[in-house]
């Protein structure tokens, strides 16, 4: 039995969270059943956003065909700030002198 991955990730300013499986029809066919899971081309990934999300409807919908792991969501959110902070230094090192961002 297949598992899909449930991960938090922030696309266009927005909270949302990354449903990754391997491609299997199956999978896709009970995702396009339903109105809040979305295809996302830029992240090859389907989502849902955060505020629409509850975890008891993403069982029910893939209740008896797969696993679902959603450890990733148990976790505080650092990993995705820190990445847009990793993201953003060099940007911000050419705005403002070193002496500012240093402090």
């Amino acid at each position: 039995m297949k598992t899909i991955q449930l991960r938090p990730k922030n696309l266009r300013n927005e909270s949302i969270i990354i449903i990754q499986f391997p491609y299997e029809k199956v999978l896709i066919n009970c995702i396009k059943k339903t109105e809040t899971i979305r295809w996302s081309q830029s992240l090859s990934s389907w989502y849902i956003k955060k505020q629409d999300f509850n975890l008891n409807r993403v069982f029910n919908v893939f209740k008896s065909i797969t696993n679902v792991d959603y450890s990733a969501l148990k976790t505080i959110n650092n990993s995705v700030c820190c990445l847009e902070k990793a993201e953003k230094q060099p940007i911000l090192r050419r705005l403002y002198p070193k002496r500012i961002l240093n402090n």
